[in-house]
């Protein structure tokens, strides 16, 4: 079943789907409505390929390129933050264990969480997401202050006019951040899993302290959600909820997760996960006060639970 549109059809005419592009990543969640399984009577989805996913989230936070983009959830915060035209639909992208993909080498030897002060962390952006949660979790859970590592980063963020704070400093050009961990020019990394056995987590047994993290706080860190155009939403006040539908259509095609779901929807759902988020951006400089979850979903959205 599809909304009716009362802006396109309420003289009872037939008229034209609305066509929207929509970028989003490769996950067996987005598989059908990429397949184009997931139908529309008032939205014609014109799907654009971006891959990795992330780099859409620049040109979508400072040229609106997209008129529905996934989006890291700290990307977002500081487009609120600056008064960028986006409008927030609480479906999570993707959302995963973080600790797992906090890593050294052990060619240099192997220490932990607490040790960490004074050595040089590397990760792509400061601004990036699973940045804001591991140093997040370092604070919280280990009693060691961002402030007292050395980040090294590789680019800027994803929206305009952010100075690192005085922490961070930038790689040598043309430097990438995996080679700079095996030859030893930082001692740990923000990154994706490797198969290099040098590399390992600095956390111990990582996985099963990040289930114990998600089973404690009783959901798991929410990585990417997606946003629409303001401008689209204003012209067409349903744009939001038939967009979370088809979202949430191919959620549902998709296999179940087994045990915790680790990409819910819906605002409720993610309140906890939103405002801790949002708490860490706050402390790290990221953003210029510390939004809620009602906040960052003012309007219409609420009701998308």
């Amino acid at each position: 079943m599809t909304m009716q549109d009362p802006d396109l059809n309420s003289a009872g005419v037939d008229s034209a789907p609305l066509k929207l592009s929509l970028v989003i990543g490769d996950e067996p969640i987005t598989a059908a409505i990429k397949r184009g399984d997931i139908k529309s009577d008032i939205v014609d989805l014109d799907i654009v390929q971006v891959t990795p996913v992330h780099t859409a989230f620049k040109p979508m936070a400072r040229e609106l390129c997209y008129d529905v983009c996934e989006m890291a959830i700290v990307t977002y915060l500081m487009a609120v933050d600056r008064g960028i035209p986006i409008t927030p639909v609480p479906a999570v992208m993707l959302g995963r264990p973080q600790q797992p993909l906090f890593i050294q080498n052990r060619t240099f030897g192997t220490f932990g969480p607490k040790d960490l002060p004074g050595k040089r962390v590397a990760v792509r952006a400061y601004s990036q997401t699973t940045g804001a949660w591991i140093r997040g979790m370092l604070g919280d859970e280990y009693g060691v202050s961002f402030k007292d590592i050395n980040w090294v980063t590789f680019e800027g963020a994803h929206v305009p006019d952010f100075d690192e704070p005085s922490w961070v400093i930038r790689a040598p050009e043309g430097r990438a951040l995996l080679d700079m961990l095996k030859t030893g020019e930082v001692d740990a990394a923000i990154t994706e899993k490797t198969a290099d056995p040098a590399l390992v987590p600095v956390i111990d047994d990582a996985d099963a302290v990040a289930e114990q993290w998600a089973e404690a706080h009783g959901f798991s860190p929410v990585n990417h959600l997606v946003v629409i155009r303001t401008e689209l939403v204003r012209q067409h006040p349903w744009l939001a909820e038939e967009i979370y539908r088809m979202l949430k259509a191919s959620k549902d095609a998709a296999p179940a997760p087994a045990g915790r779901d680790p990409m819910p929807f819906g605002v409720d759902a993610n309140r906890e996960a939103f405002d801790l988020i949002a708490r860490y951006a706050f402390e790290q400089g990221i953003v210029s006060k510390r939004y809620t979850t009602d906040e960052l979903f003012e309007g219409t959205l609420r009701e998308l639970n």
